[in-house]
């Protein structure tokens, strides 16, 4: 067998303006455009991703990432990317797949002005921090056409907040929330759990932040921590000896939605049995405020008691489920939020019409 041939890094490319754009003529853009469904999307709207960032601020425990640092694009220059996918391709709806698309104040402002001035109404779905939040920056997004922020509110737990690295308080956590619901955003309500200091009390409570600020666009439930290599999480596990290195990992590896390594002093039996119980709440808690499909809430829960303790590895949870139809009363929620979109996109946690395909996340 031929040795392994390892070619040098290249290196970063520091200077993002000088990256042409994409030649998107030579890809079949009327299914790109037309395969992507996300929340508060309409039937006309088409969706396409666009970058105005690389990299991230921080470094948080769970997280590996091959470049230090974040880079921004001109927001001109992302203007301009912009204005081609609407003129030639019809995109309405933009999905910022950056890490991190709100940096700081002064970048976000300026590129949300350019949008309500140099592009005609559009819609858009962003990735931001509870540190970069305040009551301007969200009014500013909800006019220059903001549906959905991203957001990694992680725990609702201080200690776990530290012990992750995540340089954000639980106070910042709730304020994000409830300036997203002041101002109608919705927010994708990320929680992970399994890192030290969590117990399953930590699970409960992030379960109930999720209750608390749900909005109902998206199947949000709790997902355990992976440790992935390159992460100081990984690295963690390795000293602890409850990884070899890389090799072991993929090895053992076969579904995000279940617990590599065990970072907590709760045992696994215990894990699986508060992850079931917590999940099938709010699976039907977010069907209890929208649609009432009984049946895809029990065929969820079923897939979940599967995965957890029959050995069902192939469910990949609620952000990769099989599509259903939905009725009008997904549009509805507690909050009185009424919308018109009726397609879902799957990797969002999302329920979707039969036929749409979406890529991952």
């Amino acid at each position: 067998m031929p040795p392994n041939i390892e070619n040098p890094r290249r290196k970063t490319i520091k200077t993002l303006k000088n990256i042409p754009h994409p030649a998107w003529d030579i890809f079949p853009m009327e299914k790109y455009t037309s395969c992507l469904r996300f929340s508060r999307m309409t039937e006309s709207d088409r969706a396409f991703p666009i970058m105005s960032t690389r990299g991230c601020t921080d470094k948080c425990s769970f997280c590996f990432r091959l470049d230090s640092g974040i880079r921004v694009r001109k927001p001109e220059d992302v203007i301009d990317e912009m204005k081609i996918l609407y003129e030639k391709y019809g995109v309405t709806y933009f999905y910022f797949v950056d890490e991190l698309a709100v940096v700081n104040k002064k970048q976000i402002l300026k590129l949300l002005k350019l949008i309500k001035t140099e592009l005609p109404p559009i819609k858009f779905r962003m990735d931001c921090r509870v540190t970069c939040f305040d009551h301007e920056i969200a009014r500013e997004l909800k006019s220059a056409g903001c549906g959905m922020l991203n957001i990694g509110f992680e725990t609702s737990s201080q200690k776990v907040l530290d012990e992750m690295n995540k340089r954000a308080s639980v106070t910042q956590n709730i304020a994000a929330a409830e300036l997203a619901l002041k101002n109608e955003i919705g927010i994708g309500i990320n929680m992970i759990w399994g890192l030290p200091g969590d117990t399953i009390e930590t699970m409960k409570n992030n379960a109930e932040f999720i209750k608390k600020y749900n909005q109902y666009d998206q199947i949000r439930t709790i997902r355990p921590v992976t440790p992935y290599p390159g992460s100081p999480l990984f690295v963690k596990a390795v000293k602890e000896g409850a990884l070899e290195g890389p090799d072991d990992f993929y090895e053992k590896f076969n579904n995000s939605d279940l617990y590599m390594v065990n970072f907590t002093n709760e045992t696994m039996d215990k894990i699986y049995e508060a992850l079931f119980e917590v999940n099938s709440d709010l699976i039907r808690d977010h069907f209890q405020n929208t649609s009432q499909n009984w049946d895809r809430a029990d065929d969820l829960i079923g897939r979940f008691r599967a995965l957890y303790f029959e050995g069902g590895i192939d469910f990949r949870g609620p952000r990769d489920s099989l599509p259903s139809t939905i009725s009008d009363k997904q549009a509805i929620n507690r909050h009185q939020r009424s919308d018109s979109a009726t397609t879902m996109g799957v990797w969002d946690g999302l329920e979707l019409e039969e036929g749409t395909r979406l890529s991952g996340m």
